[in-house]
């Protein structure tokens, strides 16, 4: 199947490249291809031996993917997330002019009505009310258009649409992101985007296999990097 690349894999894990438009597991009435797919069409073995995802990315989010080949390494692997002993980046257009850095931390939990749908959540009791949990989400500008700006993006751990609902939360939702953009938004994003502008660029991490520091690298796919050109074109 199309869609999904291998740029890297040893005796434990696996890194892979995925496109928006594949999910990362199969979810109930959905025919979109996914990641687990191509796992065991190509690499029928992970499956065969307990091994999997390591972690997720949403349908319309393309970029790097990590999987074990064993149960013994899912472990591991994802005893490092649970650690927030992982570094991941994004690259993403948000709407409007950001400031030069920032740093959120606000809790992040379930709508309460919307399942497709993430909040973030300030009061104490709420949060225990909906088991909200930690997220932090650094980023740093790469260029301001005005209308939009670039960012790079840092996570650890990393909660359900984390960086989607935290960068909306303060008043910098994503470009094309329809689901966190709120009305005002909507009228300023004019990139015609078929999907949120959030790629997962990069993801580095201690493995817990051999000790080396790993790091893997994700360009931006076509359809982002001619967003990127018509925003600039504009600036």
């Amino acid at each position: 199947m199309n869609g999904v690349s291998c740029i890297y894999r040893d005796e434990h894990i696996i890194i892979l490249d995925k496109e928006a438009g594949v999910a990362s597991t199969r979810l109930e009435g959905s025919s979109l291809p996914t990641v687990e797919d191509w796992l065991m069409q190509n690499i029928p073995s992970v499956a065969a031996n307990g091994g999997g995802l390591v972690n997720r990315l949403d349908n319309l989010t393309s970029g790097l993917i990590v999987a074990a080949f064993t149960a013994d390494d899912l472990f591991e692997m994802r005893a490092l997330w649970k650690k927030r002993e992982v570094e991941k980046e994004y690259i993403c257009l948000v709407i409007g002019s950001a400031p030069p850095e920032g740093r959120i931390t606000t809790l992040i939990a379930h709508h309460p009505t919307r399942s497709n749908k993430m909040i973030v959540v300030k009061d104490l009791e709420e949060a225990k009310l909906l088991k909200a949990r930690a997220a932090e989400t650094e980023f740093w500008v790469l260029e301001d258009m005005f209308e939009y700006t670039l960012l790079r993006v840092r996570i650890y751990g990393g909660v359900r649409h984390q960086v989607r609902v935290h960068l909306s939360s303060i008043g910098f939702p994503i470009a094309g992101d329809e689901l966190y953009k709120k009305e005002k938004h909507k009228r300023r994003d004019w990139l015609g985007l078929s999907r949120h502008f959030l790629h997962a660029s990069r993801i580095s991490f201690v493995s817990p296999f051999d000790g080396k520091r790993l790091e893997f690298d994700s360009p931006l796919p076509r359809d982002l990097e001619e967003a990127l050109a018509k925003a600039k074109g504009m600036k």
